[in-house]
This record gives C-alpha cells, structure tokens and sequence, in this order.
C-alpha cells in the first residue's frame, strides 16, 4: 500500500518476484536502496494513482524488468541506477531496464541505465509519458531468448516521450525506435553514437528509427557513429522537424555492407530539416524515396560522403532523390 509510505536504507537480493511493490494509491518514497538479483520485478509501481518519488535508488541483475512503471502511476526518480538486466544463467525474463506502460509517468533525472537486455527504457501503451534530463542509455544488449532487439529507448504506441541533455550509446538495433500510430519524440541535445546491427540477424543498427506513423521533433542532436543510417523516417503519417542537426560517420550495414546514409526519408514520411550537417557518412549523404515522400530542408551542408564497403567504385551521392519524391532544399552546399 502506498499511503504515506517511507522506504530508507534498505537492501534485497534474490526476490522471486517483485522486490519492491508500491500496489495502492498514495504517497511513497524510496531512497537510498538497492534491489539486485529479483527473478521477476525489481521495483514495480503499479498504483492506481499512486505519486511515488526515488532518490538514490540502483536497481542491478533483474531478470525481467528493472523498475515497472504502470497503471497511471505517477513517479519521480533522481540519481538512478539500473544495469546488468537479466544475467547470464538466469533462465527467465527480458532483462529489461525499466517499463513505462499503460498511461503511466516517468520523471527522470540524472540515471543510467546500463548494459539490459531487450529495452534500456521501454515507453508503451498510451497515453504513457516519459521526461528524462541527463540520462546515458549505454550498452543495451539483444533479447536473450533470439538474440533480437537490444533498442536504447523504444516508443511504442500513442506515447510521449521528451528527453534532454541526454546520450544513448553502444547500442543494438536502433539507438532510439519511435513506432506505430501516434508515438511522439521530443529531443533536445542529445547524443545517440555507436548503434550496432542486430546480433541475430545482421540488420539494422541505426541511431534513431521512426516509423508506422510517429513524429518526431530534434533540436540540437548530435547522430554519429551508427550502422547502416544515422536516422530513418519511414511510412505515411511519419515525421521528422529537425534543427541544428549532425549526423556523421555512419557505417555500411553488417549483413550486406551496404549503406551508410546519413538520413533516410521513405515510403511516405516527410522530414523539415534547418541547419543540418551530414558529414563522412557512406554511400549518401542524404536519401529521399518513395511515393509521397516529402523533404523540405534549408541551411543543409553534406560533405564527405564516402561509397559503401560493397561497391568501393561508386562514389558516395549528397543527395539521392528516387521513385516520386519530392525535395525541396534552399541554401545548401
């Protein structure tokens, strides 16, 4: 139960199944606490109404989730630490960082979240909300029971997610996944590097995804590093507003050594791009494809675009425009 509940101090190793449970509308705090080793939940607040602020709190070795956030919780955290989901041996569970789900809120600040499995911090089923300031999502490593995903952050669903003075590094499949109808991402100086490909299938690795209809918004974002595309704006109803963009460094693909691109607008997505430099990526610097598929973009410096590992003799393009796209682009070089 929740009411004007205190936890201070304390240490939980081996739960079988949630070692923290805040399960009752009400106030709790928990400070100064560290759960490791939970076969299911480390911490899960799933109080119908229920405000739940944390401070101090790590969270290390959960086998299914790190902290659940559920059931229109509302929960503040600060100096959060949640690492190592799922460890080796252990025969259950997605090894997750932390969960963000139906309707529920998240206030964090100053967390890490290092070296889960599946999801560093997984925002699902709407109308859930996220707000990170100076979180690293580093390290997140594919599901173990197929070896897939291993996504930094992932958006799923009619979601909100704001995030600030933030870095998402080291990576598999997507530094940041924005997904299905209505997910929405709010990014301010941010760094997302060092995205890889998916263990099990050699596909993906790229620094932010955003597809199925979800929008997106970046202001002073720097993409580097990542596999395959620096960022990816796919399907109809998909949008990226970009300003004072980079995006530099993108390798080819691992399963095919292909690509490379800086940014990728397809299949119906529109993109507003302002103050964007793509810099030293492969095979193009910037790509527009598809039918319906709209870029509009002013202040664009490309450079140094290199052809991908699997055709050396092509020369990287700036700008690829393809199958009915439309691009309109002022005050570029």
């Amino acid at each position: 139960n929740a009411k004007d509940l205190e936890i201070r101090g304390l240490f939980v190793q081996g739960a079988k199944n949630r070692a923290i449970a805040v399960s009752a509308g009400g106030m709790a705090v928990i400070t100064d606490t560290v759960v490791a080793d939970a076969v299911g939940f480390g911490i899960a607040l799933a109080g119908v109404g229920a405000r739940v602020r944390l401070d101090r709190v790590r969270v290390t070795a959960s086998h299914d989730t790190g902290m659940l956030v559920d059931i229109a919780t509302e929960v503040t955290a600060t100096d959060l630490v949640v690492d190592h989901g799922r460890p080796e041996g252990s025969v259950s569970g997605n090894g997750r960082g932390i969960l963000v789900t139906d309707g529920a809120r998240l206030d964090l600040s100053r967390a890490r979240l290092t070296a889960n499995r599946t999801a560093g911090i997984d925002i699902a089923v709407g109308p859930s909300r996220f707000v990170g300031h100076r979180v690293l999502v580093e390290g997140t490593l594919p599901r173990p029971s197929d070896g897939t995903s291993g996504v930094g952050i992932l958006a799923y669903g009619a979601v909100d997610v704001t995030l600030a003075a933030a870095r998402i590094d080291g990576n598999r499949e997507a530094g940041l996944l924005a997904t299905k109808l209505n997910a929405n991402v709010n990014l301010r100086f941010v760094r997302i590097a060092g995205t890889r490909s998916d263990a099990a299938t050699g596909s993906g690795g790229e620094g932010v995804v955003i597809d199925s209809g979800s929008v997106a918004s970046q202001d002073g974002v720097w993409v580097s590093d990542n596999q395959q595309a620096g960022i990816v704006v796919t399907d109809v109803g998909s949008r990226l507003d970009a300003r004072r963009l980079l995006v530099s460094g993108t390798i080819p693909a691992q399963d095919d050594g292909l690509g490379g691109v800086g940014i990728d607008v397809l299949a119906g997505a529109v993109a507003s791009l302002d103050d964007v430099r793509l810099s030293t990526n492969r095979e193009t610097g910037l790509f527009v494809g598809g039918a319906k598929t709209r870029l509009d973009a002013r202040a664009l410096v490309i450079d140094g675009t290199r052809a991908a590992w699997a055709d050396a003799s092509a020369m990287g393009a700036g700008i690829a425009v393809q199958s009915g796209a439309v691009a309109h682009v002022a005050h570029a070089r």
